[in-house]
Protein backbone atom coordinates (compact mmCIF):
# COMPACT_ATOMS: atom_id res chain seq x y z
CA UNK A 1 0.00 0.00 0.00
CA UNK A 2 1.43 3.39 -0.60
CA UNK A 3 2.35 5.13 1.90
CA UNK A 4 -0.40 8.39 0.93
CA UNK A 5 -2.56 5.96 0.77
CA UNK A 6 -2.09 4.43 4.20
CA UNK A 7 -1.81 8.21 5.78
CA UNK A 8 -4.98 9.28 3.54
CA UNK A 9 -7.15 5.84 5.22
CA UNK A 10 -6.02 6.94 8.75
CA UNK A 11 -7.18 10.30 8.14
CA UNK A 12 -10.23 9.00 7.47
CA UNK A 13 -10.61 7.01 10.91
CA UNK A 14 -9.75 10.10 12.79
CA UNK A 15 -5.83 9.86 12.56
CA UNK A 16 -4.28 13.70 12.18
CA UNK A 17 -0.53 12.83 12.28
CA UNK A 18 2.20 15.65 12.09
CA UNK A 19 4.76 14.57 9.06
CA UNK A 20 8.38 15.26 9.68
CA UNK A 21 11.41 14.36 7.50
CA UNK A 22 11.75 13.35 3.93
CA UNK A 23 8.18 11.98 2.43
CA UNK A 24 7.75 9.53 -0.06
CA UNK A 25 4.33 9.34 -0.61
CA UNK A 26 4.96 6.80 -3.59
CA UNK A 27 6.83 4.53 -1.32
CA UNK A 28 4.48 0.87 -1.23
CA UNK A 29 4.76 -0.50 2.33
CA UNK A 30 4.09 -3.78 2.21
CA UNK A 31 4.30 -4.84 6.21
CA UNK A 32 4.25 -3.53 9.97
CA UNK A 33 6.78 -3.97 12.43
CA UNK A 34 7.34 -2.87 16.14
CA UNK A 35 10.23 -0.80 16.52
CA UNK A 36 13.29 -2.41 18.07
CA UNK A 37 15.06 0.28 19.03
CA UNK A 38 18.71 -2.09 18.20
CA UNK A 39 18.11 -2.39 15.13
CA UNK A 40 20.21 -1.11 12.27
CA UNK A 41 18.99 -2.36 8.98
CA UNK A 42 15.70 -1.15 8.13
CA UNK A 43 13.54 -2.08 5.21
CA UNK A 44 11.92 0.60 3.19
CA UNK A 45 9.20 -1.62 2.66
CA UNK A 46 8.35 -2.04 5.84
CA UNK A 47 6.40 0.48 8.26
CA UNK A 48 8.05 0.53 11.89
CA UNK A 49 5.76 1.82 15.05
CA UNK A 50 7.38 2.53 18.00
CA UNK A 51 6.69 5.07 20.90
CA UNK A 52 8.43 8.67 21.57
CA UNK A 53 10.30 7.05 23.94
CA UNK A 54 12.33 5.73 22.00
CA UNK A 55 12.91 6.51 18.47
CA UNK A 56 14.90 6.08 15.76
CA UNK A 57 18.03 8.25 15.89
CA UNK A 58 17.56 11.67 13.16
CA UNK A 59 20.75 10.81 11.67
CA UNK A 60 19.82 7.69 10.38
CA UNK A 61 20.60 6.89 7.26
CA UNK A 62 18.27 4.74 6.09
CA UNK A 63 14.84 5.54 3.96
CA UNK A 64 11.89 4.19 5.45
CA UNK A 65 8.92 5.01 7.32
CA UNK A 66 8.19 5.21 11.03
CA UNK A 67 5.25 6.02 13.14
CA UNK A 68 4.80 6.90 16.69
CA UNK A 69 2.68 7.79 19.02
CA UNK A 70 2.92 9.40 23.35
CA UNK A 71 4.51 12.23 24.39
CA UNK A 72 5.51 15.11 22.20
CA UNK A 73 9.32 15.38 22.00
CA UNK A 74 11.60 18.22 19.76
CA UNK A 75 10.76 17.12 16.66
CA UNK A 76 12.34 19.76 14.71
CA UNK A 77 15.04 17.45 14.74
CA UNK A 78 13.67 15.84 12.63
CA UNK A 79 12.97 17.38 10.15
CA UNK A 80 15.90 16.47 7.42
CA UNK A 81 16.31 12.65 8.34
CA UNK A 82 16.27 10.43 5.32
CA UNK A 83 13.09 8.59 6.61
CA UNK A 84 9.38 9.92 6.73
CA UNK A 85 8.36 10.14 10.57
CA UNK A 86 4.45 10.46 11.55
CA UNK A 87 3.67 11.52 14.59
CA UNK A 88 0.06 10.47 16.00
CA UNK A 89 -0.07 12.39 19.56
CA UNK A 90 -0.30 11.44 22.96
CA UNK A 91 -4.28 10.70 22.89
CA UNK A 92 -3.68 7.51 20.69
CA UNK A 93 -2.69 4.11 21.93
CA UNK A 94 0.42 2.32 20.02
CA UNK A 95 -1.96 -0.45 19.84
CA UNK A 96 -4.83 1.17 18.57
CA UNK A 97 -2.64 2.58 15.62
CA UNK A 98 -0.99 -0.27 15.46
CA UNK A 99 -4.19 -2.56 14.54
CA UNK A 100 -5.13 0.77 12.53
CA UNK A 101 -2.53 0.61 10.31
CA UNK A 102 -2.14 -3.44 9.94
CA UNK A 103 -6.08 -3.26 8.64
CA UNK A 104 -5.21 -1.18 5.73
CA UNK A 105 -2.10 -2.85 5.00
CA UNK A 106 -3.69 -6.81 5.21
CA UNK A 107 -6.65 -5.52 3.30
CA UNK A 108 -4.32 -4.83 0.01
CA UNK A 109 -2.66 -8.60 0.88
CA UNK A 110 -6.21 -9.96 0.75
CA UNK A 111 -6.65 -8.20 -2.54
CA UNK A 112 -3.06 -9.59 -3.98
CA UNK A 113 -3.60 -13.34 -2.46
CA UNK A 114 -7.05 -12.97 -4.59
CA UNK A 115 -5.44 -11.50 -7.64
CA UNK A 116 -2.89 -14.34 -7.57
CA UNK A 117 -5.78 -16.84 -7.44
CA UNK A 118 -7.35 -15.86 -10.08
CA UNK A 119 -4.11 -15.60 -12.44
CA UNK A 120 -3.17 -19.33 -11.42
CA UNK A 121 -7.41 -20.86 -11.79
CA UNK A 122 -6.90 -18.89 -15.11
CA UNK A 123 -3.38 -20.35 -16.33
CA UNK A 124 -4.53 -23.64 -14.63
CA UNK A 125 -6.33 -25.61 -17.78
CA UNK A 126 -8.90 -26.44 -15.43
CA UNK A 127 -11.55 -24.39 -17.65
CA UNK A 128 -13.74 -21.95 -17.26
CA UNK A 129 -15.95 -23.66 -14.59
CA UNK A 130 -12.80 -23.49 -12.07
CA UNK A 131 -11.94 -20.10 -12.50
CA UNK A 132 -15.82 -18.83 -12.20
CA UNK A 133 -15.64 -21.30 -8.77
CA UNK A 134 -12.60 -19.49 -7.66
CA UNK A 135 -13.71 -16.25 -8.52
CA UNK A 136 -16.83 -16.99 -7.04
CA UNK A 137 -15.02 -17.70 -3.41
CA UNK A 138 -12.60 -14.88 -3.70
CA UNK A 139 -15.71 -12.47 -4.18
CA UNK A 140 -18.28 -13.91 -2.15
CA UNK A 141 -20.74 -13.19 -4.87
CA UNK A 142 -22.56 -15.18 -7.05
CA UNK A 143 -21.54 -15.20 -10.34
CA UNK A 144 -23.35 -17.00 -14.07
CA UNK A 145 -21.50 -17.18 -17.28
CA UNK A 146 -24.02 -16.66 -20.07
CA UNK A 147 -23.19 -16.44 -24.03
CA UNK A 148 -24.68 -13.97 -26.79
CA UNK A 149 -27.56 -16.00 -26.84
CA UNK A 150 -27.91 -15.97 -23.30
CA UNK A 151 -27.90 -19.50 -22.39
CA UNK A 152 -25.55 -20.54 -19.54
CA UNK A 153 -22.37 -21.44 -19.53
CA UNK A 154 -21.18 -21.15 -15.51
CA UNK A 155 -22.80 -21.04 -13.02
CA UNK A 156 -21.41 -20.69 -9.02
CA UNK A 157 -23.76 -19.35 -6.26
CA UNK A 158 -22.03 -19.37 -2.83
CA UNK A 159 -25.25 -20.43 -1.24
CA UNK A 160 -28.64 -21.56 -2.60
CA UNK A 161 -30.70 -19.29 -4.42
CA UNK A 162 -34.75 -19.12 -2.88
CA UNK A 163 -37.14 -20.77 -5.64
CA UNK A 164 -38.86 -16.93 -5.80
CA UNK A 165 -35.44 -15.89 -7.34
CA UNK A 166 -34.09 -19.10 -9.60
CA UNK A 167 -34.51 -18.21 -13.36
CA UNK A 168 -37.37 -19.95 -14.16
CA UNK A 169 -36.71 -19.58 -18.13
CA UNK A 170 -32.91 -19.62 -18.50
CA UNK A 171 -32.65 -18.58 -21.92
CA UNK A 172 -34.77 -15.47 -21.45
CA UNK A 173 -34.51 -13.89 -17.70
CA UNK A 174 -32.04 -12.38 -15.79
CA UNK A 175 -31.75 -10.79 -12.00
CA UNK A 176 -32.62 -7.44 -11.41
CA UNK A 177 -33.16 -6.61 -7.79
CA UNK A 178 -34.01 -10.01 -6.77
CA UNK A 179 -36.60 -10.26 -9.57
CA UNK A 180 -36.73 -11.90 -12.89
CA UNK A 181 -37.34 -9.08 -15.89
CA UNK A 182 -36.97 -9.57 -19.66
CA UNK A 183 -33.90 -9.17 -21.04
CA UNK A 184 -35.02 -6.90 -24.14
CA UNK A 185 -38.33 -5.37 -23.64
CA UNK A 186 -40.03 -2.41 -25.34
CA UNK A 187 -39.71 0.78 -23.34
CA UNK A 188 -42.49 3.59 -24.33
CA UNK A 189 -42.96 1.98 -27.95
CA UNK A 190 -39.05 2.55 -28.41
CA UNK A 191 -36.67 -0.36 -28.61
CA UNK A 192 -33.64 -0.44 -25.55
CA UNK A 193 -30.39 1.22 -26.95
CA UNK A 194 -29.17 -2.07 -26.14
CA UNK A 195 -31.29 -4.63 -27.67
CA UNK A 196 -30.31 -5.61 -31.23
CA UNK A 197 -32.57 -4.77 -33.83
CA UNK A 198 -35.26 -7.52 -35.10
Amino acid sequence: MEHSVLLSELKEKGYEPLIFGKEHPARDLLFARLWDPAQTVFDPAALYLGSTSQMPDPETDSEFTFFCCGEPVDFSRYGRSPFTLAYFGSAVSQAALFNASLESISRLQEISAGMHLLVNALFSGNGLQYLVDTAAQIFGNPIYVVDLQHNDLCVHTVREIPCHLRRPDPGQRFFHRGKPVRLYQRKRDRLHPRQPPG
